[in-house]
Formats: C-alpha cells, structure tokens, sequence
C-alpha cells in the first residue's frame, strides 16, 4: 500500500496471518511507518443476526521515544477516526445489502472512475459478481479479484461474449465535462465519450437472444437535461431544457433506444453534483477552500442537485431491485442546496472562509462563457421524486454531513446523527506501544 505522511507517499508493506474463517483474521507491519504495527479483526456473532466486529491494535510510532512523545496522542485521534469510519460504511453497507437483491451477474462499463470504481467494490463484496469492461488487454489475475473483459467502444469492438450470462449492465461512461475548456474538438469528444459506448450496448444488448438478454441497463446521465431553470423545483415529470448540456443528455439517453425497443427495463440515472472525496466537484472545491478562496460563485443562489458518493452507490444499488422503475431517475439528496450552500459546507469543514469567490464574469474569462454558464452559473432545482416515493434511504440526506462524511470531518456527521443507540456504537480497542 501507499500511506500519506504530509506532503509525501511512503510504501507500506503488511502481511496477512492467523484467519479463521468466519472469525477473523489478523495483519501486521513487514516495512513501513510505524515502528510495528499489528491489527486483529474479530468478528463475533450475536443474537438476531447480528454480529459484532471489533478491531484490536497493537503499534509503535515511529522513532521510539521520540515518536511517541511527538506523534502519539495525534496517531491516537487519527485511528480513532479511521476505524470510527470503518466501522460506521461497513454498518451502512451491510444495511444495504441486507435488503438489496439476490446475487447478480453485474457488468459496468465506465468503471475505473469515481463512482464506477466506488460501486465496483460495492457490489462485489455484496456478494454479486462484477464484471469491468476494460479498454485495456483485461487482466486475468486483477488485484481486486473482479474479472475483466475487453472492448472498444471506440473502434466499435465488441468481442463475441462480452455479455454473456450477464443479468444487469450498468454504463457510467463519459468524460468530465468540467476537465477542460469547451472547445468545438471537446464538445464533439464528449458526445462521443457518452452517446457511443451506450449505442453500442443498447445494440448488442437487443441483438442477443430473448432469453440471453440482460434484465436491466442503467445508463448514467446528468440532471443539466432541465437545463436552466431559476427557482423551479424540477422533477423527473419535467420537460427537458435547452442549452448544450441538456442537449448532450437527450442525445445520452436516446443512444439506449434499442434496448428499451427490445424490451429491457432502461433506467437513465440523471446525476446530480456527485460529492466525493477521491474526485469529481468536492475535490476541485477543496483546493480553492484551503487556500482560503472559497467563496460565491456568480450570485451563488444558483441551485446546484448534489449527493454523495455513498447514496449514489446505494441509489445504483437500489435501482436494482425495482422491477417497476424505468426511464429518468433523478439520482441526488432530498435537501436542495445552493451554490452557496455547497461551498459552506466544504469551507465549514475545512475550517476556512468562505467570502472572496468567483465572480460570473471571471468564470467566463477562465472557462469561456458557454461552460461557465451551464455547469457553475446555471440553475437546476432537481428533486429525487421517484427515489423518493419509491422508499429508497439516504444516508446523508443533509448537506453537511455529507460533505464532513466525505472528508472525514467527524464533528460534522455527529452534529447531524446525535447520540447513536448503544447498540450501533463503535468497539475499538487500540494500545500504543514505545520501542
């Protein structure tokens, strides 16, 4: 693995040993940054189905003495936030799969990017079985053990059996639409990065045999399909809007036209501002923030659909199991945030102001007006309806919390869950030792 220790990535190696099946296992420190290290993880099981898992750590900071004088208590709080983290996604997605779908053949195609490579190891470790398509030669022996299969949708290539025994394909393919400026050539890659990879799987899709055709596409799209819209409260019974954005999202969705022809359930996951913290919009935010530049954004009462990393896995997961659900979902939080509200929220957690900004005319200086204007200034009011209506639970509803979720901003989650029952509190025990 690689750790980060300030501003650099220091190797660690560790090696598993002492696993007894359904119980636990253990871990510890071959070379790396703590004087020693070693981690037990036991799993007990208790009454109602419930288990209780309790991590046990035993480690020397670095430098002996020294190292404990200077870095204990701080080593102390990190872990404490860490396996608090832990602790609280596996309780979550745990929760999930309990009441999610039997196991399923999954492939995605468009994995290797935030959300993809975030539902990839959701799934996974659910119990189903995922496939990546790669456009790379698919490795036989990947590291997280989810088996690959090659194609190119560029090149049109879609080798014999790429969907074969597959029970869901969900496409997450397209290029950031902010990671460069909107050129004529960008324009035209980013309706190819979208609209041919989902032709592509909508035809083979509609091509196979009745009874060796997937269950179900989701086809990942965008809530800029309403456009531009003020103060609107936009559901999924919305007319669509105008602009580029919006433009690029019809022709997206009219690309899974085939397989929708043949009979298969299509959902269109229009995605707000997806919040995580490995990527995508939080991580572009945070720069600015800590450098103490956060600020409005144009008037900032710009109305800007968000969710967070987590609910949008869980939304995909979801979407799973709704046999009745097909066509536009609007995949973002309940609690409809301003540009402003988004931008509070990051610099509160990051202990930062949030008064100098981006005025609208600057933006259109560094961005050109076309881009500035559609994904920063433009105003898109969406609300999650049919999720909504449909039971599905957020995790982070509220803003805040999501974003101190993400980033690991402990107090911000506290504030907003209160005293959790007894029963859902954290077990960890750690214990420091000097050299």
């Amino acid at each position: 693995m690689a750790i980060g220790v300030g501003p650099v990535s220091v190797p660690w190696v560790a090696e598993h040993f002492d696993h007894e099946p359904q119980r636990g296992f253990s871990d510890r420190q071959l070379t790396g940054p703590f004087g020693s290290w070693t981690h037990r993880h036991r799993f007990t099981p208790l009454d109602n189905g419930w288990s209780e898992l309790d991590d046990a750590i035993e480690y020397a900071p670095p430098a002996g003495l020294v190292g404990s004088v200077v870095l204990g208590g701080k080593l102390a709080g990190e872990l404490d936030r860490l396996f608090w983290f832990r602790h609280q996604r596996t309780r979550a997605d745990l929760e999930r799969h309990a009441t999610g779908p039997p196991p399923k053949t999954i492939a995605i195609a468009g994995s290797s990017g935030m959300i993809g490579s975030a539902l990839a190891a959701f799934l996974s470790t659910g119990g189903h079985r995922v496939i990546r398509f790669v456009r790379t030669m698919a490795d036989q022996n990947p590291i997280d053990d989810i088996t690959q299969r090659r194609w190119d949708p560029a090149g049109h290539d879609l080798a014999p059996g790429l969907l074969a025994d597959v029970d869901v394909v969900i496409n997450l393919c397209g290029s950031n639409v902010a990671s460069g400026r909107w050129t004529d050539r960008r324009k035209i890659e980013l309706e190819r990065s979208r609209v041919r990879p989902t032709s592509l799987l909508a035809q083979a899709i509609a091509a196979l045999p009745s009874v060796d055709r997937p269950e179900l596409l989701i086809n990942a799209s965008g809530a800029h399909a309403y456009g531009d819209r003020g103060d609107e409260p936009l559901t999924e019974r919305s007319e669509r809007g105008h602009g580029y954005l919006a433009t690029l999202v019809r022709k997206w969705e009219a690309a899974a036209r085939p397989a929708e022809a043949a009979g298969i359930r299509v959902v269109h996951a229009r995605l707000g501002m997806v919040l995580g913290a490995t990527g995508g919009a939080l991580r572009s935010l945070l720069l600015p923030t800590n450098l103490g530049l956060a600020g409005p954004i144009g008037t900032g009462r710009q109305w800007w659909p968000w969710i967070g990393l987590d609910d949008a896995v869980g939304a995909f997961h979801f979407l799973l199991s709704q046999d009745s659900l097909a066509g536009p979902v609007n995949v973002c939080a309940p609690d409809a945030a301003t540009a402003n509200d988004v931008v509070g929220a990051i610099a509160e957690a990051a202990h930062r102001p949030a008064v100098i900004g981006l005025p609208a005319g600057a933006a259109r200086v560094v961005m050109g007006q076309e881009m500035a204007d559609e994904s920063l200034l433009s105003s898109v009011r969406a609300e999650p309806e049919i999720l909504s209506q449909s039971g599905f639970r957020w995790r982070h509803p509220t803003l805040s919390p999501a974003v101190g979720w993400e980033l690991g901003v402990r107090r911000l989650v506290d504030q907003a869950a209160g005293n959790e029952p007894p029963e859902l509190r954290v077990k960890l025990n750690t214990h420091s030792e000097t050299a």
